[in-house]
């Protein structure tokens, strides 16, 4: 039976590298489907060179510069052409973004249906502005297995109608990444302790208004009177503010900030576990954040990991509210040790799916 996993972005990449590891250690031999959804380099190519990861089998076209619609659209097609070429009996999702929802309902509509599986099920911030959101909660729906993160997210699916599912707690799978990999982001040159602050921002929510645009890089060029910020753009970012911003603002932000494309991920963790702040509207930086117990300040009103404001070092507030009082109070949190949160993430998962093939339990 042939094991489809899915990618497409920045955060698939890095879940994929140990989740490849451990499905080949159980004898399953797993087909790497790109969906081309970020196609940057140092968003999508650099991963697989630095977390060995073998190269895709099949890389589809054709999904940057485009609407949600018509990327979801343009990834649905050319994926149902593949699996009816392929017909894969099981197709292995991660995350939340548009290749994974895409992805999910293609291979639901298929005669030949083959089995789904979602990693990073049950995350839910009930907030239906937010893309990943309406990806999440549909995903989840269409998929067969869920693989979740903690019994909070299990109960979520439960209270969604989907008791009837094979749902897993295995823990989350970046910080299999980060155990990995903990040597080399250990051991990483050139990273000044605990003096600067990281921001990487690209949501719709803070980079599609101008106004908005206006106030984070105004409070960032602020932050620089105080302390080094280091600013990671997202290359939607870029875009936004070339169109937005005040070129005399943007000139400031890039005189005063150390202004740099998307780091590799190595580069990127190593500058997570030693930075004294961070201003964030990721998701997975918020785990990942926390698990360094890195004080954090997420620009979001919901998020769909709240353990990590009520365990750990984050937390969510507007971009006004982070002052260097804020950032200078002690961190009083204890360390982010969740239960599971070992490394083995993926080594689960892959016994359960080593289980599913040899049983057709499904």
């Amino acid at each position: 039976m042939k094991t489809f996993v899915v990618v497409g972005t920045r955060p698939n990449f890095v879940k994929l590298a140990p989740m490849y590891k451990a499905l080949k250690a159980e004898g399953i031999d797993p087909i790497i489907v790109n969906t081309g959804q970020h196609y940057d380099f140092n968003m999508a190519g650099s991963f697989f060179k630095d977390l060995d990861i073998p190269e895709p089998t099949h890389k589809l076209s054709g999904t940057s510069n485009r609407t949600h619609a018509e990327m979801t659209a343009s990834i649905m097609v050319e994926f149902e052409r593949l699996c009816r070429v392929e017909r894969p009996g099981l197709i292995i999702l991660v995350g939340d973004v548009n290749s994974t929802v895409a992805c999910a309902l293609a291979a639901s509509k298929l005669t030949n249906r083959p089995n789904i599986a979602h990693f990073e099920a049950g995350l839910r911030s009930y907030d239906r502005t937010m893309p990943e959101e309406i990806n999440r909660v549909i995903t989840d729906s269409l998929s067969d297995i869920l693989f979740v993160h903690d019994r909070e997210t299990a109960e979520n699916l439960t209270r969604e109608g989907l008791g009837d599912r094979h749902i897993e707690v295995v823990g989350p799978t970046q910080i299999d990444t980060i155990e990995m990999y903990w040597n080399k982001i250990n051991s990483y040159k050139g990273v000044p302790l605990f003096t600067y602050g990281l921001v990487t921002i690209h949501r719709p929510s803070n980079v599609d208004s101008e106004t908005r645009l206006t106030e984070i890089i105004e409070k960032i060029v602020d932050l620089t009177e105080d302390y080094e910020i280091i600013f990671p753009v997202h290359p939607r970012t870029l875009s936004a503010m070339g169109d937005m911003l005040d070129p005399l603002l943007y000139a400031k932000l890039s005189e005063k900030a150390y202004v740099t494309t998307p780091m590799r991920y190595i580069e990127f963790m190593a500058m997570v576990k030693s930075a004294k702040f961070i201003i964030t509207d990721s998701g997975g930086l918020q785990e990942e954040a926390a698990y360094f117990n890195t004080k954090t300040f997420t620009l979001r009103t919901s998020t769909e990991r709240p353990k990590t404001c009520t365990h750990g070092s984050n937390t969510l507030c507007d971009i006004r509210q982070i002052t260097t009082g804020a950032i200078d109070s002690e961190n009083t949190r204890k360390l982010y040790k969740q239960p599971l949160y070992d490394g083995k993430t993926c080594q689960r998962v892959a016994r359960t799916l080593k289980w599913v093939l040899n049983t057709r339990y499904l």
